[in-house]
C-alpha cells in the first residue's frame, strides 16, 4: 500500500484504478499512515474532467477516503465539494459523472453526517439548481434524454433524502428548512401522471415527505397538510399489495394525523 500510495504516475495507471478504492475500503482506519498519498491520488484523478473512468475512480477514492479517516479528510471536504458542483454547473460535463456525483455526495451524507452541517447551505442550493433542472419532461423525440432526467430524477431523490436526514440528526436540524420548499415542489411535479413515477420512486417521495413532517412537525405544516400528501398516499395505495407499500402508506397517515 505504502508503494502504492506515494507514486501519483502509478496510481493513474490501470493498475492504480483497480487496486486503490479497495485496499482503502479494507485496511478502514489503518490506511492513516498512507493517507497523504491517496489524497494527493484522488486529487489528481479528480481533475481528470476528460477521463470519466480516471474521475469516478477519483470520486470512488473521495467516498472510501471519508469514510475510513473522517477526521482526515474533513479539512479537504470543502473542495472537493467545490469541484463537485462546479461540473454538474457544466452543461457539458458527461451526463454519467453528473449521475455519480449526485450519488456520490448521498453516500458522504450517509458515512459521515458529522461532516455535513458546514456545507448546508452549499449543498441545499446544488440540490435545488438540480431539481429545478430535472423538473422538465422532453418529448418522445429525445429518448436519450428522457432516460437520462429520469434517472437524474431518481439519483437526486435518493441523494437528497440521505442529505435531509444527515442534517436533521445533526444537533441544528433546522438547517434543512430552507431547502424543504425546493424538494416539494420537486415532488410535486415529478410524481404527477405526466412523469409516469414508478412504485418505487413514490414510495420513496411519500417516505420523505412523512420524515419532513415527522421531524420538523409544525414548521413544515404547510407542506404536510398539502394535497402533495394526499395525492401521493393514493397514488401508492395503487400498489398497496406490496407490504413494503402498505408500511409506508400506514406510516404517511400516521404522521398526517397528527397534523
Amino acid at each position: 500500500m505504502d508503494e502504492v500510495s506515494q507514486s501519483g504516475n502509478l496510481l493513474l495507471s490501470g493498475m492504480g484504478l483497480g487496486v486503490l478504492c479497495p485496499l482503502i475500503s479494507a485496511l478502514g482506519p489503518d490506511c492513516k499512515p498512507y493517507f497523504k498519498g491517496c489524497c494527493l491520488w484522488m486529487t489528481q484523478a479528480l481533475s481528470r474532467f476528460d477521463n470519466p473512468d480516471f474521475f469516478h475512480s477519483g470520486l470512488d477514492a473521495a467516498v472510501s477516503l471519508i469514510e475510513a479517516c473522517p477526521d482526515e479528510m474533513s479539512g479537504n471536504l470543502g473542495d472537493i465539494f467545490t469541484v463537485l458542483i462546479t461540473l454538474l454547473d457544466k452543461p457539458d460535463h458527461n451526463k454519467g459523472s453528473k449521475l455519480r456525483i449526485i450519488y456520490a455526495i448521498g453516500d458522504i451524507a450517509v458515512l459521515c453526517p458529522n461532516l455535513i452541517p458546514p456545507y448546508v447551505e452549499t449543498l441545499s442550493r446544488m440540490y435545488e439548481l438540480s431539481m429545478k433542472a430535472v423538473a422538465c419532461n422532453p418529448t418522445e423525440k429525445n429518448s436519450e434524454m428522457t432516460e437520462y432526467l429520469k434517472q437524474l430524477r431518481v439519483i437526486l431523490l435518493d441523494s437528497y433524502t440521505c442529505f435531509f436526514h444527515s442534517v436533521t440528526d445533526s444537533p441544528n436540524p433546522d438547517l434543512i428548512l430552507t431547502s424543504i420548499s425546493s424538494v416539494m415542489e420537486f415532488l410535486a411535479i415529478t410524481c404527477s401522471q405526466n412523469y409516469h413515477p414508478t412504485p418505487g420512486y413514490l414510495r420513496t417521495a411519500l417516505t420523505l415527505v412523512a420524515d419532513v413532517g415527522l421531524t420538523l412537525k409544525d414548521q413544515v405544516k404547510q407542506y404536510i397538510k398539502s394535497e402533495l400528501t394526499v395525492y401521493l398516499i393514493e397514488s401508492l395505495s395503487k400498489f398497496a399489495d406490496d407490504p413494503e407499500n402498505a408500511s409506508i402508506i400506514h406510516y404517511a397517515e400516521t404522521v398526517l394525523w397528527d397534523f
